[in-house]
């Protein structure tokens, strides 16, 4: 699970939204704004993704997993990420996601 010093809040979320970058990859989609002290991120699966709340739910844990194990790693940069999952994430296998993100996150920060 990931702790809350890695989780944004909700007014971090609106300003990555509003003032951030982004970048796109096949299941997953980024928002961000470099810089801080730690990677701080939030993961939103909308109502396009699926119509039930399970499989959108499924879909986040997946990602927050990922996530967790790249901040672990020392794989994912500091900064602000709002992670967003796109209709073709919902059929994705892990491996395929997490390599998706490491490459938006690649060109996110470079």
């Amino acid at each position: 699970m990931l702790s809350q010093k890695y989780k944004l809040s909700r007014d971090e979320i609106e300003d990555v939204m509003k003032r951030g970058k982004s970048s796109k990859g096949r299941f997953l989609a980024v928002k961000y704004v470099n810089g801080g002290d730690a990677a701080k991120i939030s993961v939103v699966v909308s109502k396009k993704v699926s119509k039930g709340a399970t499989k959108r739910n499924k879909v986040k844990r997946r990602v927050r997993e990922i996530a967790r194990k790249f901040i672990k790693e020392g794989r994912m940069p500091n900064g602000s990420f709002v992670i967003i999952a796109l209709p073709d994430a919902l059929d994705a296998l892990v491996a395929d996601m997490s390599e998706d993100l490491f490459a938006v996150l690649n060109r996110s920060t470079a």
